[in-house]
C-alpha cells in the first residue's frame, strides 16, 4: 500500500531528478522492507535507464547481484556506472570492475585492463596501482610490477612532501 503510494508520488515526476529519486526510493523500500527484489530490480533498472549514474540505483542493484553471485549482471552494471562517471568517480569504478574480474571472474587479463583504464582516468589513484601490483607480483611479470611500484613510489613522494610538519 505505501509502496504503490509512493510510486504514484515518483510517476507524477517522471523524468524529473525529484521522480528518479523517488522511485529509487521506492525500489529500496520493495527490496529492504517487502522482501520484492524482482520490483524492486525493476524500478530501480527504470532509474538508471534515464541516469546511469543514480547512486540510490546503482547501490541496490549492485546489492541484488551480489546476493544472487550474478557476476555477469554486475560487470554490465559497472561498465555502465563507469561509462557515465569522470575523473576520481570513474577510476573508483573501474576498480569496482577490475576487482570483480580479479576476485570472483578469475580473469587476470580483463583486470588488468580496467586497472590500467583507472589509472588513466586518475593517475593518482591508489587501488588501481595496488591492483596492478598484484596482478603483475602474482603473473610474475616484474617489469611491469617495478614499474607499478616505481609510480607507487612517486605518488607517495609526492604527497609527503606535500604536508608540511608543524612542531
Amino acid at each position: 500500500e505505501l509502496a504503490g503510494t509512493l510510486l504514484k508520488r515518483a510517476d507524477a515526476l517522471a523524468g524529473t531528478a525529484r521522480g528518479r529519486d523517488a522511485r529509487a526510493e521506492v525500489a529500496e523500500l520493495l527490496e529492504t522492507r517487502l522482501n520484492d527484489a524482482k520490483r524492486a530490480r525493476e524500478l530501480a533498472e527504470r532509474v538508471l535507464q534515464e541516469d546511469a549514474a543514480h547512486p540510490k540505483a546503482n547501490e541496490l542493484i549492485e546489492r541484488l547481484y551480489l546476493r544472487g553471485e550474478d557476476w555477469q549482471g554486475l560487470v554490465g552494471l559497472l561498465v555502465r556506472k563507469a561509462d557515465a562517471l569522470a575523473g576520481a568517480r570513474r577510476a573508483d569504478a573501474l576498480c569496482e570492475l577490475a576487482e570483480l574480474y580479479e576476485d570472483r571472474l578469475s580473469d587476470a587479463d580483463k583486470a588488468t585492463t580496467y586497472y590500467e583504464q583507472a589509472h588513466e582516468a586518475d593517475a593518482g589513484n591508489l587501488a588501481a596501482l595496488k591492483g596492478l601490483e598484484r596482478i603483475h607480483a602474482r603473473s610474475g611479470n616484474h617489469e611491469r610490477l617495478l614499474k607499478s611500484l616505481q609510480t607507487q613510489d612517486r605518488k607517495s613522494t609526492r604527497l609527503n612532501s606535500s604536508h608540511t610538519v608543524i612542531s
